[in-house]
């Protein structure tokens, strides 16, 4: 939604521009606000534009500058700074799996954030990778010379025997290929479906291995281990049921 609004530029001259999208997410509390506009700057070469905007939020309440670019008739918005770094956390059995796979994800997660949609994805689809092979070396720490080589495809056919983990990592794979290929095959899905995706395998992981534990853990009882009554226990159950 465009809207119209007041500038100064560096020689002090006023102007009105018009601007393309306002921020919808603060930068320093990650709460999605309504900005209060407070200055705009138009620089020298006349292709960029600086807001300044405060957060709504009487938690937060701090100024933050939006970045605009030309874009014909009216300047378009691509991302606000300063950022404060919002991760996401991931449980304890999924970071002993694969700190690397955790790491890489919250890079993707804060350029997502930034709006550097165009390059996100490729990182997600790489977060995919060290979560899937380290998962598997974990499982088969004899082939991991082999894992580490193995196109991703064929990782996760030969060594994710779990249907349910199988399924979701492939389908990943496949729009995570999409976000780092000219040419996209699944049209009808987006970044949204790549991410969930991700979750579903790091959900499925996690299930698998707490149930794994307690399999483990807790072997079956054998037969012989069965307490059965005594004789003298059988007598006396045997003389009260027959009471008249």
């Amino acid at each position: 939604m465009s809207k119209k609004i007041g500038y100064k530029d560096a020689d002090g001259r006023t102007g009105i521009v018009e601007i393309w999208e306002e921020p919808d997410l603060c930068p320093l509390c990650h709460r999605h606000i309504t900005p209060i506009f407070v200055h705009a700057y138009s620089c020298r070469d006349g292709e960029n534009l600086r807001i300044i905007y405060r957060c709504p939020n009487r938690e937060c309440d701090e100024l933050f500058i939006s970045y605009y670019y030309s874009h014909g008739n009216y300047f378009d918005y691509r991302f606000s700074a300063p950022w404060s770094t919002e991760k996401r956390e991931f449980s304890e059995i999924i970071k002993k799996i694969s700190g690397n796979f955790c790491a890489i994800y919250n890079q993707a997660y804060e350029g997502e954030k930034r709006k550097l949609l165009e390059i996100c994805g490729a990182g997600y689809r790489k977060a995919l990778e060290f979560l899937i092979k380290d998962y598997a070396i974990q499982k088969n720490k004899k082939d991991k010379a082999k894992i580490r080589k193995m196109w991703l495809s064929d990782c996760i056919k030969t060594y994710i025997d779990d249907k349910r983990i199988k399924s979701c990592a492939e389908r990943a794979l496949w729009l995570g290929n999409d976000e780092t290929h000219y040419y996209r095959q699944w049209k009808s899905k987006d970044l949204a479906d790549l991410k969930d995706l991700i979750e579903l395998t790091v959900n499925w992981i996690e299930l698998v291995e707490r149930s794994d534990k307690y399999i483990k853990e807790m072997k079956r009882p054998s037969k012989k281990s069965k307490t059965s009554p005594s004789r003298r226990q059988k007598s006396c159950r045997f003389r009260l049921t027959s009471r008249p």
